[in-house]
């Protein structure tokens, strides 16, 4: 990407003056090029929601059931209290499925965060987990999306050097994800809503006292009764959090599908989340 930005400048500064601000057309790609490494390095499935491509592995219907959505049977596992950083019950980084994306190089705010990925991982998870069960309500269970694990557990995303952790939401019949994920915040980056969000029309934003900045959104998916609902903290410590959920599903026909009548999440118990104290690259 350096490699590119020097071409460009060179290719400016010999051909005639020109309109185009090209250090402004530099950091749009690189902001839109995280953007998208951001909302991909999730785990699963891909699944677009909003302006957003997420993937959460989100929810199958078995052929059996075709009107509903089903979970997947997660692997025995005995719950943990958090507090303390947990074993991982699933792989550190994900196994990748084809070649390995090259990893992703952008400036930031602040020195990038030299804690190992299985500490990270560890110390995440348990931060997580407390904060699911002080914060989800007690009709909701949260089921996670990794195999060989019952609670969500983050991963290192080491292309975009990210920790992403999902899961599922259910309450009876209704069902829906959840997406939480961690990256150091770009120096060439504003933390307002059309940069972090991709959207500015649903979306609103709040400096907190100590200086963080909140944005938080409720985009309509575009099928009928759906909304994404997000939380996106940028700390002055160098960490953006990002909590995503959303009332959807993938259907057995595959296609998107409403999966309950409201995200099972309110908007501030997203918010709560991403708020979560220990929720930070920098401990």
């Amino acid at each position: 990407m350096d490699d590119i930005a020097g071409e460009l400048r060179a290719a400016a500064g010999s051909s005639p003056p020109t309109r185009i601000d090209v250090d402004r057309l530099i950091a749009t790609d690189r902001r839109h090029r995280r953007m998208r490494a951001w909302t991909l390095s999730g785990t699963g499935a891909a699944v677009a929601v909003a302006a957003l491509l997420l993937a959460p592995a989100v929810l199958h219907g078995p052929a059996a059931q075709p009107d509903r959505f089903g979970l997947a049977p997660a692997a025995p596992q005995t719950p943990t209290s958090g507090g303390t950083e947990e074993p991982p019950c699933a792989p550190v980084t994900p196994r990748p499925s084809g070649d390995p994306v090259p990893q992703q190089t952008y400036p930031t705010v602040r020195t990038r965060p030299t804690e190992a990925p299985a500490a990270a991982v560890g110390r995440l998870t348990s931060v997580l987990r407390g904060a699911l069960r002080d914060v989800v309500p007690p009709d909701v269970t949260v089921r996670a999306e990794l195999p060989g694990c019952t609670d969500p557990q983050f991963q290192y995303q080491p292309s975009y050097r990210t920790y992403v952790a999902s899961g599922r939401l259910a309450r009876g019949a209704e069902e829906g994800f959840l997406v939480v994920d961690l990256r150091p915040t770009a120096a060439d980056e504003a933390a307002d809503c059309f940069n972090l969000t991709g959207d500015s029309e649903h979306c609103t934003e709040t400096e907190l006292a100590g200086g963080d900045v909140l944005l938080t959104s409720a985009v309509p998916y575009g099928v009928d009764g759906v909304t994404q609902l997000s939380a996106v903290l940028v700390r002055t410590d160098g960490s953006t959090v990002r909590a995503i959920t959303a009332n959807v599903g993938i259907g057995p026909d595959g296609a998107s599908r409403r999966s309950a009548e409201r995200p099972l999440l309110t908007a501030a118990q997203l918010e709560a989340l991403a708020r979560t104290a220990g929720l930070t690259l920098y401990p």
